[in-house]
């Protein structure tokens, strides 16, 4: 399924199916695979979208991956969100243009404008970072933080890949009820049904309220 989503984003797959990234691959980078990676991505996508094939199995990818991530090895089930953090990772890795990573300090803001600080902390990030996959994927976050004690003030600008956001469930349901009247002059006691709108985690005390 991550497959499939990656390669439904137009441009990274066009990046790959044409050959581009071919151009960028780093051989050099000790934290990257030589290109080894991003050859078998790179041959997947292609394929997945050649109309040639009915089934594709990326056992060819999975393997390179596991060289990179050796958690992905074997056939245990992973997190999906999981495998598309270090796809992604390694595929940058692969295509970083920086041949030679300098030294960077964090930036904080100190007064000066947020559009300042998010600027000169994005053009620190691409000194060392600079790739398809960080001008697709990624982008800043905004962390402000005060000291409760002194209520220092320090804001800066983070870079993000990816965002874990929780799915919220509903916090309410209804529930049907059937109620039968004690006292009733009528021959025979027919139920009146009623709707309740309740919070989820209440009681029968808090229902019998209502």
């Amino acid at each position: 399924s991550i497959i499939q989503c990656v390669s439904n984003t137009p441009h990274f797959r066009t990046f790959f199916t044409s050959g581009q990234y071919k151009r960028d691959i780093n051989k050099s980078n000790p934290l990257g695979m030589k290109g080894e990676l991003a050859n078998e991505f790179a041959k997947l996508v292609s394929d997945v979208w050649s109309g040639e094939y009915k089934v594709i199995a990326p056992r060819s990818l999975k393997r390179s991956l596991s060289k990179f991530a050796p958690q992905f090895s074997g056939w245990q089930q992973h997190d999906s969100q999981e495998f598309l953090a270090f796809l992604l990772d390694g595929l940058h890795e692969d295509l970083n243009l920086i041949k030679s990573k300098p030294y960077t300090e964090k930036i904080e803001s100190k007064g000066r404008p947020d559009s300042e600080v998010a600027d000169l902390s994005w053009k620190i990030y691409l000194k060392r970072n600079k790739s398809k996959i960080v001008d697709i994927f990624q982008a800043q976050q905004k962390s402000h933080v005060i000291c409760p004690e002194c209520t220092r003030n320090s804001i800066t600008f983070d870079t993000y890949m990816y965002l874990s956001v929780p799915i919220v469930g509903s916090t309410t349901k209804s529930l049907i009820v059937d109620i039968f009247h004690r006292l009733t002059d009528k021959p025979i006691n027919k139920p009146i049904r009623h709707v309740f709108h309740i919070n989820k985690y209440q009681k029968v005390r808090d229902l019998a309220k209502m």
